[in-house]
């Protein structure tokens, strides 16, 4: 039985796209049920879009056409046209690899990753549990309590929205350190560590 790391309930297909677009005259009607069957195939296993066990190692095609209950035969001949017409290609000595995966993926897992729950710290600041531990990694745990305490003020103060907390403590660190002189302190005109005047909005 294939395992998956998380459930995709279904794939995106677009039905103007299966009559009208260029599958129709890219594939023959078998090849076409081939190719929808590999997509199916591929979402299922454990790295979506990819045909591989939960190894990364690729399945023998003989395992995939029994699988999808179509001959070898007719699994070598549509692989070899999906390839040629650049629908798949084949890596990591066999694994086949749906491009443009993104395509297909369903809308609830397109936006899975910005639905995560996120905490709250000093009242406004919304990291995930991953983005507050990636800014710990990077900058260590005092210093990343200072970022957002001080991003928690400016929002605060001056009632700016951000879509993405994360990623204004990251831009707020890389306008810094292009602004910080070199062997200079490492705080503002407050004695704040890390936090140029100019985000504060203080004269």
């Amino acid at each position: 039985m294939i395992r998956t790391k998380t459930r995709r309930p279904w794939i995106k297909i677009y039905p103007i796209d299966c009559l009208d677009g260029s599958i129709r005259y890219q594939l023959e009607p078998d090849e076409r049920g081939v190719w929808y069957d590999l997509l199916n195939f591929s979402a299922i296993c454990a790295e979506p879009g990819r045909i591989a066990d939960k190894d990364g190692r690729p399945y023998p095609h003989s395992f995939i056409a029994n699988r999808l209950n179509i001959s070898l035969e007719l699994l070598e001949k549509s692989l070899k046209k999906c390839i040629e017409e650049g629908r798949i290609r084949e890596i990591n000595g066999g694994v086949i690899e749906i491009r443009n995966w993104g395509a297909y993926q369903s809308e609830y897992q397109r936006q899975k990753p910005y639905r995560e729950k996120k905490n709250v710290y000093h009242d406004v600041v919304n990291l995930t549990t991953e983005e507050y531990k990636k800014l710990v990694e990077k900058f260590g745990e005092e210093d990343t309590k200072d970022k957002i305490e001080n991003l928690s003020l400016y929002i605060q103060s001056r009632g700016d929205k951000y879509k993405s907390h994360y990623a204004t403590i990251l831009n707020w660190e890389r306008k810094d350190s292009k602004d910080r002189p070199k062997g200079g302190k490492d705080v503002n005109r407050l004695g704040q560590k890390r936090r140029p005047i100019k985000h504060l909005g203080v004269d």
